[in-house]
């Protein structure tokens, strides 16, 4: 019997964001072939409330609610781990987010290395991150840029072009919707008019407050662009904002909330993507977009230029993303294209992250841990004590 332990840890900061989304499907996608593999046994460790994971309704994965972590209590949760994982007679144990088993082969995942670069190791959770990190001796990656970022910031750290496991699309998110679908988007949330989506967060790498910047560089008598922008996360917008977006287009600024089932009929009815990011682990909305035939203002910037190797170069504008006026060129261009993303794009953006690969998981799994060393002992009991990160 092949024995795997799961620590779904980030669920219980955070269940609706892009790492969340890719366990929930790798942890769908394990649930189905544990059913086939009658040598596997799969446990889910599920901490906090985590209802996502306790309402998921798996079959064959066993779900064990474990203790909250609490980064203060790092070192003895991963004394505790390994007792569980022993206990389990674990082959393998990966987290989802940052936690170690002592005492049994730890296979770690690589989303991004944005704190790295962008000077944040100093928070506590990324200094957890940071010993996780130089405890492990093999790492999958969610693209080859991770993994690349991962072999800079990290030279201990061992991974192939084997180890690369993209985050995978939903088939809802390959679904092609029509135009009742589209309609009924845009009745629910009063989006009569023609617009272009924008997702991010306003600040930082994500890199919005760009369009900003493009529209001040419009001079003040320049005719209102015939569009609306609608966005659907960041921080609210500013009254100043607001009058900003209102003097330069038509229909002005909106921020929505959708639900999870809507992002793709959302990007269906967009004009374009604006997606300005300079860093990414893997960049989802870009290939969310495309598999739904919206064209994408993007930068190309880390692991996006891997899902638009898959575009025809007619459906998406590369930016700098440090420029306004250039934005605001990429958005009059896309504004007098009104050309949809080709269908050729759509499906070698489908054919390529459509799938997870289950089988191809485990196997890599289970091939790590037989040449792995375990966590090293001596560098987590160098940074750590049982009351937490030391100073």
């Amino acid at each position: 019997m092949r024995t795997i332990v799961i620590d779904g840890v980030f669920f219980q900061e955070n269940e609706w964001s892009g790492i969340a989304k890719y366990w929930r499907t790798i942890l769908q996608e394990l649930d189905i072939t544990a059913a086939a593999k009658k040598d596997l046994r799969v446990f889910l460790l599920v901490r906090g409330k985590s209802q996502s994971l306790r309402n998921a309704g798996f079959e064959h994965i066993h779900v064990l609610p474990i203790a909250y972590f609490d980064p203060v209590c790092a070192l003895s949760d991963f004394h505790e781990l390994g007792q569980l994982c022993k206990a389990l007679k674990a082959a393998v144990f990966v987290s989802s987010y940052y936690t170690l088993a002592y005492g049994v082969p730890n296979i770690g995942m690589a989303y991004d290395f944005i704190p790295e670069a962008m000077g944040w190791m100093d928070n506590h959770i990324w200094k957890i991150k940071e010993i996780y990190m130089h405890s492990l001796e093999r790492s999958l990656s969610i693209s080859y840029s991770t993994a690349h970022a991962a072999s800079l910031y990290y030279p201990n750290l061992i991974s192939g072009d084997d180890d690369i496991f993209y985050p995978p699309l939903s088939p809802e998110e390959c679904f092609p919707y029509g135009g009742d679908a589209v309609r009924k988007l845009r009745v629910k949330y009063a989006l009569n008019y023609p617009f272009a989506a924008v997702v991010g967060h306003r600040e930082d790498y994500k890199n919005v407050d760009l369009l900003d910047q493009a529209l001040r560089s419009r001079p003040s008598h320049a005719k209102a662009l015939p569009l609306g922008v609608v966005a659907t996360a960041g921080k609210p917008l500013t009254p100043a904002e607001i009058e900003l977006y209102q003097k330069h287009f038509q229909f002005g600024v909106r921020r929505v909330r959708l639900d999870s089932d809507e992002m793709p009929i959302f990007f269906r009815a967009s004009e374009f993507l604006f997606y300005p990011s300079l860093l990414e682990g893997f960049g989802y909305p870009v290939a969310e977009a495309l598999a739904q035939r919206c064209p994408v203002i993007t930068t190309g910037a880390t692991s996006i230029g891997e899902i638009l190797v898959h575009a025809q170069p007619d459906d998406y504008r590369i930016i700098s993303g440090h420029d306004g006026h250039e934005a605001l060129q990429a958005f009059i261009y896309m504004l007098h294209s009104r050309k949809r993303a080709s269908a050729a794009t759509a499906q070698r953006i489908q054919s390529r992250f459509g799938k997870i690969e289950p089988d191809r998981f485990l196997q890599r799994l289970f091939e790590l841990a037989s040449i792995t060393a375990l966590p090293r002992t001596p560098h987590l009991e160098a940074c750590l004590s049982l009351d937490g990160v030391l100073a």
